[in-house]
């Protein structure tokens, strides 16, 4: 019995070595993913500003080209205004007994007045809308440019935090470990006939049934399963189970003491393929301490270089 329990503690020691191993692995990998996230939510931030400044630079530009809009109808009254002197003057040199300088002529000669004295006004500021007209049309163009730049970048790490995303989701789905045990103290034997542990304590990657027994290994590789079982002593000193992969014994346990609790296990480590089950089957004997004291683990130890994974 002290070989059994110094067993048990040092498989316990390798267990949870490999498991820390494993989540080293794990953390690191998500700590990178996470920093990449991080850097790619910075450059959106970046691409908000740059869409913000090209919302000002068309505000300005529409309103540039609103006072432009001005200017043109101002100097085509201009025009209209200096054809109709022309007339005007015309009769006047020929002495045209018709000529008559009208209501409707006067009020001619003060809008262009008003015309000239706006465009004396605005005629610097006309070129220099001009200038910044054209400034801005360069500006926009060079703006339109980065936008597409930034649109296509934005493409880009869409697609990137999808991938890692799925990297994440895979790294996580590839973990397999489950642990489970019975509920019950006393629990019945059917020699031939698998144990059903009820009471699931982990099962990652869902490989582990509570109603048949079985373990169905998601994804191919090598893997790790342990088993350990205890006698009810006097009334119950012989029992026997073995660790069977899809019908084959692989490990057994066999306790006999007449006169005490008694505790054996067993340990394999074994390739499996994906979709093969794994079980613990009765072998000899007919009830068992329950409890957590029989129970039955296993692990992934490393997955095949081209292994699928079955989503369960």
């Amino acid at each position: 019995m002290m070989q059994s329990l110094v067993l048990s503690c040092a498989l316990f020691q390798a267990f949870c070595l490999i498991t820390a191993d494993h989540s080293l692995i794990y953390d690191g990998i998500i700590s990178v993913l996470l920093k990449k996230i991080w850097e790619l939510e910075q450059r959106d931030l970046e691409l908000y500003r740059k869409l913000d400044e090209l919302d000002l630079i068309k505000e300005r530009l529409d309103d540039a080209q609103s006072r432009l809009a001005n200017m043109q109808e101002l100097e085509y009254r201009l025009l209209k205004a200096e054809e109709r002197i022309r007339i005007l003057n015309n009769r006047w040199d020929n002495n045209d007994a018709g000529c008559r300088v009208n209501k409707s002529d006067t009020e001619t000669l003060f809008d262009t007045k008003r015309t000239n004295d706006n465009i004396d006004i605005d005629s610097a500021d006309s070129a220099n809308l001009r200038r910044a007209v054209s400034k801005r049309k360069a500006l926009q163009g060079e703006m339109s440019e980065k936008l597409a730049t930034l649109k296509s970048f934005k493409i880009r790490t869409d697609k990137a935090d999808a991938a890692h995303t799925k990297a994440i989701r895979t790294a996580s789905a590839r973990r397999v470990a489950f642990s489970v045990r019975f509920s019950s103290s006393e629990v019945l034997l059917h020699p031939g006939h698998p144990l059903v542990f009820d009471l699931v304590e982990i099962n990652q990657g869902n490989g582990y049934e509570n109603v048949s027994g079985f373990f169905t290994c998601p994804i191919s590789g090598a893997y790790f399963f342990y088993t350990n079982v205890l006698t009810v002593g006097p009334t119950s000193n012989r029992v026997g189970t073995e660790i069977v992969l899809d019908g084959v014994g692989k490990a057994k346990t066999l306790v006999s003491n007449p006169d005490i609790f008694d505790q054996g296990s067993a340990v394999v480590i074994t390739h499996c393929g994906a979709g093969h089950k794994v079980w613990i089957r009765t072998t000899v004997g007919s009830i068992t301490y329950g409890a957590a004291y029989t129970s039955f683990s296993g692990f992934l130890i490393s997955e095949d270089a081209d292994a699928m994974f079955i989503s369960r």
